[in-house]
């Protein structure tokens, strides 16, 4: 398990939740976007590695970075900026 990943994916939740919010996206709508956003992410990233020498993509991967999404989505509804 990579806490480093499972962290960036936390930190780019919620900062896709923020820019959202600052658009005008809030509600359900806003994390399921955010949650969108930053899993396609995830799975384009392991699709790369595919590509790259010595590297390989992992489902498992994508799931752990899933987690932090949500996680990330999860503490900002909680503790963001409210309006």
């Amino acid at each position: 398990m990579n806490v480093d990943d499972i962290l960036t994916y936390l930190v780019l939740s919620m900062l896709t939740m923020n820019a959202l919010r600052r658009s005008g996206i809030k509600g359900v709508r806003q994390i399921a976007i955010a949650i969108g956003i930053c899993v396609l992410y995830a799975i384009s990233d392991e699709v790369h590695q595919l590509f790259v020498p010595g590297r390989s993509g992992q489902l498992k991967d994508v799931l752990l970075d899933s987690g932090g999404t949500i996680v990330g989505a999860a503490l900002y509804r909680l503790f963001g900026r409210r309006g």
